[in-house]
């Protein structure tokens, strides 16, 4: 077996990088020791023409964070309770603004939610008064949790939960 890196052959070797063949090597663990940053990894070229790619680890781990970043990882992470940090730590430079605009943008649209709510919380003489004076509000739900004492973030995270997005996408023209 052979492995090698993809190469375009219809254009001159100036524009792209020229090929690097690994004759000797007989093993793929051999392979991956060769792992390098910025490489995606190799095609091992079989006598009989079939090809196999062998992928770098850092390769596919940033490969996964591509693909299973979006805006509803991470709300689910604000919906969990779970700090941000680890999805940071994972992302390419490049999305690292992206994951805390979505972050910033969600946790203010919790906030407004919540202010606008608590501003028109109130008890009135009655219950039965208070019930009909929260059905008039915006947020009939969440009052009702605030008079009850009782957890009321599961409704506004429900509320705010973003439409699915992922870094660098654009819309549609």
């Amino acid at each position: 077996m052979h492995a090698t890196s993809l190469q375009n052959e219809n254009q001159p070797h100036e524009q792209f990088e020229i090929v690097k063949r690994y004759d000797a090597l007989n093993d793929l663990q051999q392979l991956r020791a060769l792992e390098e940053d910025n490489r995606e990894g190799f095609v091992v070229k079989f006598k009989s023409g079939y090809r196999l790619k062998v992928k770098f680890t850092e390769y596919v781990r940033i490969h996964h964070i591509i693909t299973r970043v979006s805006s509803i990882n991470i709300w689910e992470y604000l919906k969990e309770g779970q700090e941000l940090l680890p999805i940071l730590e994972r992302v390419p430079d490049e999305f690292y603004d992206w994951v805390k605009q979505t972050h910033a943008r969600l946790l203010n649209d919790f906030a407004l939610i919540e202010s606008e709510a608590k501003s028109e919380f109130k008890i009135l003489a009655t219950k039965k008064e208070t019930a009909l004076y929260y059905q008039t509000c915006k947020y009939p739900a969440i009052l009702f949790k605030m008079m009850e004492n009782r957890p009321y973030d599961h409704i506004i995270l429900k509320m705010i939960r973003p439409k699915f997005e992922k870094p660098f996408s654009t819309p549609n023209p």
